[in-house]
């Protein structure tokens, strides 16, 4: 072969590096590449938490007695859950002996709709009767403890005031500044008792025969004996149908993300959101209360607010 025929053999640039800068200078630029990569993971992971944020299980209290006070907050707190798109699934935490019927009614609707969203699981933790009973019966799910208090359901109500004769009022008839005649009320409290009952009787019967395997239909008691106004211990409930399983908060936020069908979530009190503070239900602090008045003024229940809260003059 020929001087002219041989491959000419490479040369290393002229650019004045040794061997050993020239290798770091290599594995300087891997690094930076590799920089440039873990960063736009991380920007992708923060858009796309940002467009798809990752679901979340919230939290709604329901406690105390349920009257035009305390239930502006179960509303709140409902509002938020059916607005939130990251809220995939809810969790009640219910400890109220029930309250007035129109609202515990009113908290039954809600609870129905928000269904429709997304699931709904109750957890009764010390006692969820009457009218708290009445608005879990529109979950997805009832958990409660094993020593829990289950059921009263039944409407009570107060016999009309008569006014009697008295020279110093006068009034164009005998049932006006009362609520009307016992007649009427009786009517009246036959007439709740009705739609109280229907609703939780249709509504756990569907649960126990669909949402069980097998069905557990058979347990629930006649509607004679929902309305005798008793109540049952968890474990009883469980027995008998009233509830779905016994169990605690824990258990009702897997269950939760299971009927929501997610397994990597995070957990949200509403309650926190709704009064924008992170204070329990009990022992406000004076900020976490001139919170939730301002929130409430401007928020989407603004009429409950009016209404019950702060009525105007």
């Amino acid at each position: 072969m020929s001087e002219e025929q041989k491959v000419p053999q490479s040369q290393p640039p002229d650019d004045g590096l040794s061997v050993s800068e020239r290798a770091m200078q290599t594995n300087w630029r891997r690094a930076a590449l590799v920089l440039v990569v873990i960063g736009g993971l991380i920007i992708g992971m923060g858009l796309s938490n940002a467009v798809a944020p990752q679901p979340k299980i919230g939290i709604v209290r329901m406690y105390d007695i349920i009257d035009y006070g305390t239930a502006i907050y179960t509303f709140g707190q409902l509002t938020i859950a059916a607005e939130r798109s990251d809220v995939a699934a809810v969790v009640i935490s219910v400890d109220s002996p029930g309250g007035y019927a129109s609202v515990s009614e009113n908290l039954f609707y809600t609870i129905t709709e928000l269904r429709k969203r997304k699931p709904v699981v109750a957890s009764i933790e010390g006692i969820g009767a009457s009218g708290a009973y009445y608005a879990s019966a529109a979950t997805n799910y009832i958990y409660a403890r094993p020593a829990s208090d289950v059921g009263s359901i039944g409407v009570i109500a107060s016999l009309p005031y008569v006014q009697p004769p008295d020279e110093s009022t006068l009034v164009t008839g005998p049932f006006k500044g009362g609520a009307g005649s016992t007649m009427d009320v009786t009517r009246g409290i036959q007439a709740v008792k009705e739609s109280f009952l229907n609703h939780v009787y249709t509504q756990r019967l569907y649960i126990l025969e669909h949402a069980h395997m097998p069905p557990r239909q058979d347990l629930f008691p006649t509607r004679e004996e929902l309305t005798t106004g008793q109540v049952w211990s968890g474990i009883e409930a469980y027995n008998n149908g009233l509830i779905d399983a016994l169990g605690s908060d824990v258990d009702a936020i897997k269950k939760a993300a299971e009927l929501a069908g997610i397994s990597n979530y995070d957990v949200i009190d509403l309650y926190g959101v709704l009064t924008r503070s992170d204070e329990q239900f009990y022992g406000f602090s004076v900020e976490a209360a001139r919170a939730r008045e301002e929130w409430f003024k401007d928020g989407p229940w603004v009429e409950f607010y009016h209404l019950y809260i702060a009525p105007e003059q």
